[in-house]
């Protein structure tokens, strides 16, 4: 009995004590104070995809913080999560970022990465012991990926050009040599340029040179079958199945086409190569089934007798070259029998540079910056570019139409009629686009 009176006094003296002022405070929980990435202003998600390489990330507190205690410190953006003070993998390292922007009543925070980041790489954002006002801690992790690189131009100097969506570019470069086309096939993109440099590519930042065996310059690359085909100067004609490994495929008489080849093209099983003679007074027209025999190659004619035939593609069961003086020659899907197109009337006299399909659509583009596009291959009609700055490669991919020249110009259109200028992030030169299709 005294035993339980004694435990009863406990009870109430406990009662008693928790009370103050008349009033009883038995359920007083601790402060909480939390926080979010917000995509309300401009930011990104939790757990967002495809997010650009230079992301806008907006960290949303529940509370006002003390702006001193938000700062590189306490927000990291890494490759990893980050345990404590250490990220839980040893090889994963924190990303530089900007300086750290407060809003007016310190709740919401911005910054960014100082350097475009690595694309299809998932990234964290933590944020460790940051205080509000009241001093209490505030610890959160979050991620996001960034998207895979659909664009690649090239260029003067080394210059490497990339893009999620065509529409923003980053810009790095990658030794100095001219690179004069790039192409994307087999989860790679592929550079060549003078000197016969390759470059090869699976992210389209981060770059390998490959050894080609060949120091003439290299032009343009195709790949079908199986086989990446490039040709280049004095006939220069490289093959290989993997992209790091090359042949040179070359007919043993260099004189065999008589010039240089400037643009190929892969369909139906056929490949096709065009350029101009050693004198420049004509255009070089080659086909074969078999660019790994140096004999196999086949010399075709050209209808429109131009001075140089530039490029060629491939598309809607027909092959098309284009070139000098506004020259278009198309053939069927076996590659003989070419026609010059409606040779009464020509839309251009302009050098056509560069050519590309699709959606039903052939697209043109020329060194007096123009643009002309044909259904059929054999009508066309002037586009409006809005440029007068030469042009010297195009592409199609993510729904819409790119092309690229001189001093960092870019035009895109998504029907191949009408052209938007692109803010250009170079003054380089541009000779070749390619997209992931």
């Amino acid at each position: 009995m005294k035993t339980f009176l004694r435990i009863f006094l406990i009870m109430i003296a406990a009662i008693i004590t928790s009370c103050s002022n008349g009033t009883c405070n038995t359920n007083n929980p601790a402060p909480t104070a939390s926080v979010d990435l917000d995509s309300n202003n401009g930011g990104i998600s939790n757990g967002e995809s495809n997010v650009a390489l230079t992301p806008t990330i907006v960290l949303q507190f529940s509370v006002p913080m003390d702006p001193s205690t938000v700062n590189a410190q306490t927000i990291t953006l890494s490759t990893n999560v980050l345990t404590g003070n250490k990220l839980t993998d040893s090889g994963s390292q924190n990303i530089p970022i900007t300086t750290i922007i407060a809003s007016a009543n310190n709740t919401i925070f911005t910054f960014s990465s100082e350097s475009p980041l690595l694309p299809s790489q998932k990234y964290y954002v933590n944020v460790t012991n940051a205080l509000t006002t009241t001093g209490l801690p505030v610890t959160g992790t979050f991620y996001f990926t960034t998207g895979s690189v659909q664009f690649v131009a090239v260029g003067t100097n080394g210059t490497i050009l990339y893009s999620l969506n065509g529409e923003q570019w980053e810009s790095t470069a990658f030794g100095s040599k001219y690179i004069n086309s790039v192409t994307y096939a087999e989860s790679q993109f592929i550079a060549v340029g003078e000197s016969g440099v390759i470059y090869t590519s699976d992210n389209g930042v981060n770059w390998t040179s490959q050894l080609s065996n060949s120091d003439q310059e290299l032009f343009d690359t195709a790949y079908g079958s199986g086989l990446f085909v490039i040709v280049g100067c004095d006939g220069t004609v490289l093959t290989s199945n993997n992209g790091s490994a090359w042949t040179d495929s070359s007919p043993a008489d260099k004189d065999f086409f008589c010039g240089n080849l400037f643009g190929i093209a892969y369909g139906n099983g056929i490949y096709v190569s065009v350029g101009q003679n050693y004198d420049k007074t004509q255009s070089v027209l080659a086909t074969t089934s078999n660019p790994t025999d140096p004999e196999s190659w086949v010399i075709g004619n050209d209808p429109s007798n131009a001075t140089e035939l530039t490029a060629v593609t491939y598309g809607g069961e027909k092959f098309v070259a284009v070139g000098a003086g506004g020259a278009i020659i198309y053939a069927s899907k076996t590659a003989d029998d070419w026609v010059e197109a409606n040779d009464s009337v020509k839309v251009t006299t302009a050098q056509l540079g560069a050519i590309t399909y699709a959606n039903g659509l052939y697209v043109a583009a020329a060194r007096d910056g123009g643009i002309i596009k044909s259904t059929d291959a054999n009508l066309w009609s002037l586009a409006t570019s809005g440029t007068t700055t030469p042009l010297y490669s195009i592409t199609h991919g993510e729904n819409k139409f790119i092309a690229v020249g001189n001093n960092g110009t870019m035009i895109s259109s998504i029907d191949g009629e009408s052209w938007t200028v692109i803010t250009p992030v170079t003054t380089e030169n541009l000779y070749g686009i390619t997209s992931r299709h």
